[in-house]
């Protein structure tokens, strides 16, 4: 009896070297978060590891996105490799996009102050702070620095613990 001959039809090269990429990229990143949380190395080696781990799971995305054109124009097989580069790819990038865009939104340092009891007047942002029954700029931690004084005192006057330990 004679075999049936299967002809395998081929992969597309630029889909496995995009998982191949992103799977390096992974275990770069793995590696890194491990040596960094063990304290086997110091931080700024680690984070040029981590930075390097990020740059090579933009060229997974960027690879499993010409293995799309390349899939599509000539019919080859490889889409789960593809799609198995762009989810580890986005997976790897997207909470240090997060982080980005967060300190992105966050004030420039020169209107930073190291002074909370009397910082600095900032023209523009106090147009935008919110303001206390007195009129004045209402700042968080006076009030509740101001909470935490009068507990104590109540406390102290009613012969309580003063610092709220047992």
């Amino acid at each position: 009896m004679l075999r049936r001959y299967i002809a395998e039809q081929p992969t597309s090269r630029l889909a496995i070297w995009a998982r191949r990429t992103a799977v390096f990229s992974l275990i770069a990143t793995i590696l890194a978060i491990v040596i960094v949380r063990s304290g086997l190395l110091e931080f700024k080696p680690a984070l040029a590891t981590f930075g390097g781990a990020l740059v090579f799971s933009i060229i997974a995305l960027l690879l499993a996105f010409a293995a799309f054109v390349v899939i599509w124009r000539e019919g080859l097989m490889g889409i789960g490799y593809s799609l198995t580069a762009i989810g580890i790819g986005l997976a790897l990038l997207a909470y240090p996009s997060y982080l980005a865009v967060a300190s992105y939104r966050l004030p420039w340092i020169y209107d930073i102050t190291t002074d909370p009891i009397d910082p600095p007047r900032f023209e523009a942002l106090a147009r935008v702070r919110p303001r206390c029954q007195s009129g004045h700029l209402c700042w968080s931690f006076r009030c509740r620095a101001a909470a935490q004084c009068l507990s104590r005192d109540r406390a102290a006057r009613a012969g309580g613990n003063p610092a709220g330990l047992l």
